[in-house]
């Protein structure tokens, strides 16, 4: 078993954990050792603490990489939020196939849409991951939201 040594960033962002306030950007390439850094710094860490992560996959490794501690809750952002959500709505539905119902719903009225099935669940995908209908109108974009063409 390997003895953690850390490097002199990883030091002084230790530091800043136990020393200082406000907040802290922690910036390095692929493969520095961001998540392991963050794992460690758990360990100077007390109370309640969240743990961002950007995917299920990642926050699932990193919860199986991480001691378990009181107060210490990993998840990703969109978990998190939704956990918050059902204390106030409890009963609320997820139905993961939502968008395919109502294209399916509108194809059988309107056949020839059939076909095109994949390429408009993958448009809807791309237009919620943009906020359009909550944070804009889809006539907010000039440009288009993905390219078809070589000539893009």
């Amino acid at each position: 078993m390997s003895t953690f040594k850390p490097s002199p960033q990883q030091s002084d962002f230790f530091n800043w954990i136990t020393n200082d306030t406000g907040s802290c950007i922690l910036e390095a390439v692929a493969g520095a050792g961001k998540t392991t850094t963050l794992i460690k710094a758990l360990e100077l860490m007390f109370g309640s603490i969240f743990f961002g992560a950007y995917n299920k996959k990642i926050a699932v490794e990193i919860e199986d990489r991480t001691p378990k501690k009181d107060g210490l809750v990993i998840s990703t952002m969109h978990a998190a939020g939704f956990k918050m959500w059902r204390k106030v709505a409890n009963n609320v539905k997820i139905d993961a196939n939502k968008c395919r119902t109502i294209f399916r719903e509108a194809s059988a009225k309107f056949p020839h849409y059939r076909p095109f099935e994949s390429q408009v669940l993958k448009l809807v995908s791309y237009a919620k991951q943009a906020g359009i209908g909550a944070l804009s109108s889809a006539d907010d974009y000039k440009e288009p939201l993905l390219c078809c063409s070589n000539s893009c």
